[in-house]
């Protein structure tokens, strides 16, 4: 295996080129089987719960706050 590079990693890459990690990973819901398992990351269990921009990825939307943007002249 090939240790990631940066401190406190979730997981080791098995693949020197992470590119090659991804493509033969395949879907990214094979994430979870593979390497995630039973961790607790809740920002990617709110992907997999929500994958579409839901009522729950509206509520944090931040464009209904953004009221008085202006272009500089």
């Amino acid at each position: 295996m090939v240790e990631n590079a940066k401190e406190g990693s979730q997981f080791t890459f098995d693949k020197y080129d992470t590119y090659d990690w991804y493509l033969a990973l395949g879907p990214l819901s094979n994430a979870q089987s593979k390497y995630l398992k039973d961790k607790k990351l809740p920002t990617w269990d709110d992907f997999q719960q929500h994958p579409n921009y839901d009522e729950f990825w509206q509520r944090q939307a931040m464009r209904p706050y953004l009221t008085r943007v202006t272009v500089p002249r």
